[in-house]
């Protein structure tokens, strides 16, 4: 239809050829966290799956890190907007005006 906007998917056509990753809120016992996966799109299988207090560019890249030892690097990494929003809005509290 006219107007509507057209859904890309990501599918990898060949092993490690793209992660992606993914916070998601869970409840635990009336507590927030963000459960960090990682996903390895060819055959779903989690890579990384944490619990965390708080969204962080360091959780994430300790955790590509570990990931990088035990699987090797991707092609490609797929993150969603809001993760990449939550590590901008990070990057903006910490950095330093001169």
């Amino acid at each position: 239809m006219k107007g509507e906007k057209e859904i890309k998917w990501f599918n990898a056509l060949k092993p490690n050829e793209l992660w992606k990753i993914d916070f998601k809120i869970v409840d635990v016992d009336g507590v927030g966290y963000y459960l960090l996966l990682i996903t390895y799109d060819h055959s779903r299988f989690i890579l990384y799956a944490k619990l965390h207090e708080e969204v962080t560019s360091d959780i994430v890249i300790s955790a590509l890190n570990e990931c990088f030892e035990i699987y090797g690097k991707p092609e490609k990494i797929l993150t969603d907007k809001e993760l990449n929003s939550s590590l901008q809005e990070e990057e903006s509290r910490n950095s330093k005006s001169f």
